[in-house]
């Protein structure tokens, strides 16, 4: 088991990595990254405002998931982001769905 724990967590640490250094470079005109070391996931708040809803859904329609930060907030006012979650996908396919999220993301500008 400890194994594979090492394993997954060296894993999940590439995939982490990977969307960091997108939101660091090509994708840093709109998202910021919230500090994470750990987990399956990580927030990206906006850097400037982005139309959420539409992103997601345009998203969907090509195969890409991605969650609204919005719903997390509770006594906090709402910081407009999004959750990326990196368990389910292969590092792989990382570059391509974050490419994806680029081009929508220039287009409704």
């Amino acid at each position: 088991l400890l194994k594979h724990i090492r394993r997954c967590h060296t894993v999940y640490a590439g995939r982490r990595e990977r969307i960091l250094q997108r939101l660091a470079g090509d994708l840093s005109p709109w998202f910021e990254a919230v500090p994470t070391v750990a987990g399956f996931h990580m927030a990206a708040l906006c850097k400037v405002p982005v139309n959420i809803p539409l992103l997601m859904e345009l998203a969907r329609q090509v195969e890409v998931g991605l969650y609204p930060l919005d719903v997390f907030f509770h006594d906090a006012p709402v910081r407009p982001g999004l959750i990326i979650g990196f368990g389910a996908i292969e590092t792989l396919d990382i570059d391509p769905a974050l490419d994806k999220v680029r081009d929508i993301l220039q287009q409704i500008g």
